[in-house]
């Protein structure tokens, strides 16, 4: 089966990691492990992160104009690679998919959807556009992959009927860890050399992106947790980076310079 894969809120290649990204990369990977062929519908990125009308309106059309080139190009006699099925993952109304619906009622083929989410709550708030296209696309998909059950009971009064949710339990491609394992010794005696750990220690790992917001507010809570601990035993390596990283730093720095490590970006 050829699908189409599209992620509204960040495409699986997109340059900056996530763990958006990364689930999007996962599930792209168990489509074509299943025997399908996968192509990425679209880059286009739906994302309003300051629920500004405006721009929702502007994605809506750019998402409308994508929508439309898309068709007529699957539509044409020669289209070899039309797809058999659409794979939306992650929308929501920060990020809704305003290319999916119209593709498949346009093509006639199913409308899959990965990561769905509806907040009520927002009905009357500033993603009012974004909302109710989330809510068209909910409505249309012939079927849900729900990864929590929060988000499952949030769906169903609104599903076109209840046997199109499932429930995605969690997974990860395994291998790298079983490697991983297998060579620890090696690996941490290389961790250690290269950021000046006590491999005697026991080692604390702390991954994030350095951003403002949540992700900041979060180090520096863990900042505060671990400085009421006395002459701790452990090291913490911290890897990530980002635009805050000076802030991060100091909110790590009261804990102590021979107990904090700063891996920086790791791939």
């Amino acid at each position: 089966m050829h699908i189409a894969f599209y992620a509204p809120m960040k495409a699986p290649t997109h340059p900056a990691p996530s763990g958006d990204r990364r689930v999007a990369q996962l599930l792209w990977r168990a489509l074509e492990e299943g025997g399908h062929d996968v192509s990425l519908a679209s880059h286009f990125r739906a994302y309003d992160r300051a629920g500004n009308s405006r721009t929702q309106q502007a994605l809506a059309r750019e998402g409308g104009d994508i929508a439309a080139k898309l068709i007529a190009g699957w539509q044409a006699d020669n289209a070899a690679l039309r797809p058999d099925l659409w794979f939306s993952y992650h929308l929501y109304h920060k990020a809704p998919d305003w290319l999916g619906p119209a593709v498949c009622t346009a093509l006639d083929i199913p409308y899959v959807i990965a990561e769905a989410s509806y907040a009520r709550k927002q009905t009357s708030g500033p993603y009012g556009a974004g909302l109710e296209a989330s809510l068209h696309a909910i409505a249309r998909a012939d079927a849900i992959l729900s990864f929590t059950p929060e988000d499952e009971e949030a769906l169903r009064p609104v599903v076109k009927y209840q046997a199109c949710l499932h429930r995605l339990v969690p997974f990860l491609n395994a291998a790298p860890y079983r490697a991983a394992r297998d060579a620890r010794p090696r690996h941490r005696d290389a961790i250690a050399q290269r950021h000046g750990l006590d491999p005697s220690r026991p080692w604390l790992l702390a991954v994030a992106m350095m951003r403002p917001g949540d992700k900041l507010a979060s180090y520096r809570l863990l900042g505060r947790a671990l400085d009421l601990i006395a002459e701790p035993p452990w090291q913490l390596l911290v890897a990530g980076d980002g635009p805050v990283r000076d802030n991060v730093e100091e909110a790590l720095r009261p804990i102590g310079s021979d107990i904090v490590f700063f891996a920086g970006e790791q791939n």
